[in-house]
């Protein structure tokens, strides 16, 4: 996940561990269980060693009958003492069958690897616990669409199975963690919203107030229909908003309303830009609506108030609207496509206008 979002556990960690050298990484990793560790690249030693640390499975190394056992660096212990998170009671919490109510629900949501892993169902809104048996079993990750069913135990609801990942059965989930492709030019593709970049980045100027416009409708329409994994983004949604997009399908919605807090919105945009790199990831075609950008960096300059300003936005503002416009990309194999959408008022703000309008496919009412 992007250094951009410091509040996931397992990214602090990671900005440690990527400064250790490699005999430090194949280290750790046998302290921590990891098979083979010599055998494996940089990228995925950091990867393992994050995700073992932040999930709490700290187990002891694997003892082999097989070849000369290993040497433990005589500073390994300060290591890992450096790694350990700041101490909390551990919030994973294991039941009797006698407490477990006998119903099942479906649920479905982002992975969130905090010091409690879980995900808010996008039905109900409530936060869903994930064992770490889940998380380690699957190799879960921040940003993971997962569908499953919980059931409700002591008061808690907890993930019970998983039916599918990134749209893709358990068992048939791709798990890289760099894409592989051939990246080509975006095509310009005439659809039923005019010249569209499949692959691409597309900004729409839309009239004010953008829910009144007849042309997010349109667009809502041709997103659904798109045989690809549908993302809609968006921030301080105000009721008309909810009611034009309530009842759409085929399109996973990320979205925060007037009522929600600056970590609620600032947790909607992490998972937004995690899901969309991990089902890229995963080999899937994305289509990306992001909603309201003048709304979305409204909300990000509140949450990093205290930061110097470039442009006129914080600037960690710019850098994640920069991050999500360097989402979009096409090859053979795969694509993102980004539908930014922004108020005709907001087109002379100057981040939107040198780092979403100058670089984007512009349509416009």
């Amino acid at each position: 996940m992007s250094d951009l979002f410091k509040d996931n556990d397992i990214d602090k960690n990671r900005e440690k561990i990527s400064s250790f050298g490699v005999y430090e990484l194949r280290g750790l990793a046998r302290e921590l269980g990891i098979k083979s560790p010599t055998t494996k690249l940089r990228e995925t030693l950091i990867d393992e060693i994050s995700v073992a640390l932040t999930t709490g499975q700290v187990s002891e190394p694997k003892q082999s009958n097989k070849g000369r056992p290993f040497k433990k660096l005589k500073h390994i212990d300060e290591l890992l003492d450096m790694l350990k998170p700041e101490t909390e009671p551990d919030t994973t919490i294991f039941f009797n069958q006698s407490e477990i109510k006998q119903f099942t629900e479906k649920v479905c949501g982002v992975v969130r690897l905090r010091q409690t892993v879980y995900f808010i169902d996008m039905h109900c809104y409530q936060p869903v616990q994930i064992s770490s048996e889940h998380v380690q079993h699957f190799k879960l990750r921040s940003g993971d669409y997962i569908c499953g069913e919980a059931v409700e135990i002591d008061g808690h609801t907890t993930l019970k199975n998983i039916i599918s990942i990134n749209g893709f059965k358990v068992d048939e989930c791709p798990r890289q963690t760099t894409i592989q492709v051939i990246k080509k030019i975006p095509p310009l593709c005439e659809t039923s919203l005019g010249k569209i970049l499949v692959g691409g980045k597309n900004v729409f100027l839309l009239d004010t107030p953008l829910y009144m416009a007849n042309k997010l409708d349109d667009i809502l329409k041709y997103i659904s229909s798109q045989k690809c994994v549908n993302v809609f983004v968006g921030c301080d949604l105000c009721y008309e908003d909810t009611l034009k997009i309530g009842d759409k399908k085929n399109i996973i919605f990320i979205t925060t309303d007037f009522s929600c807090n600056q970590q609620n919105h600032y947790d909607c945009i992490e998972d937004a830009f995690s899901l969309v790199k991990n089902l890229a990831l995963s080999g899937q075609n994305v289509n990306m609506i992001l909603y309201n950008v003048g709304g979305i960096m409204t909300n990000l300059d509140k949450i990093f108030a205290s930061q110097e300003k470039i442009g006129g936005h914080a600037l960690d503002t710019d850098k994640i609207i920069k991050a999500f416009m360097g989402l979009p990309y096409a090859s053979d194999t795969n694509s993102v496509t980004l539908y930014a959408i922004c108020d005709k008022l907001d087109k002379e703000d100057v981040l939107i206008k040198h780092d979403v309008i100058k670089i984007c496919n512009v349509l416009e009412n």
